[in-house]
């Protein structure tokens, strides 16, 4: 059905026109379990969380991630093992395992320090350790 509208049949024309091959872009979206997507799913999951991400960052040379955050209206928690159980809970909901040797999480008032050690293990290969046993002879 053409438009009865000659100004409006030309903009989409024009419209047409523009969007051909050339004018599309490379998105980058980092893989779900890449390195590159721990950032930000963890930003996500504690934003939905009820915390605010006052910082949030890499370490430059290690494997470790640093939050500093304020509750906004996350639950509050009285022992240091609540709050760690729950911080463990929230990066588990967006695929996160984290190691529960270290501190995770401290509390001061409503501000919490966030630090966590996650790693890439595609990358390490095989972590099995191996024996070796000499042969017969």
């Amino acid at each position: 059905m053409p438009d009865s509208n000659p100004h409006l049949s030309a903009l989409r024309q024009a419209a047409v026109a523009e969007t051909d091959d050339f004018d599309y872009k490379d998105l980058y979206f980092p893989l779900p379990g890449s390195e590159q997507a721990v950032l930000p799913r963890a930003t996500t999951a504690f934003q939905a969380a009820g915390y605010e991400i006052r910082q949030g960052e890499k370490a430059p040379y290690h494997p470790v991630y640093i939050f500093k955050l304020k509750r906004l209206t996350a639950p509050r928690f009285v022992s240091q093992r609540e709050l760690q159980d729950h911080v463990r809970e929230i990066l588990s909901g967006v695929g996160l395992a984290v190691p529960k040797d270290p501190p995770l999480a401290h509390q001061t008032g409503d501000r919490i320090l966030v630090t966590f050690i996650w790693h890439d293990a595609r990358q390490e290969g095989n972590t099995r350790r191996t024996r070796r046993v000499p042969m017969g002879g």
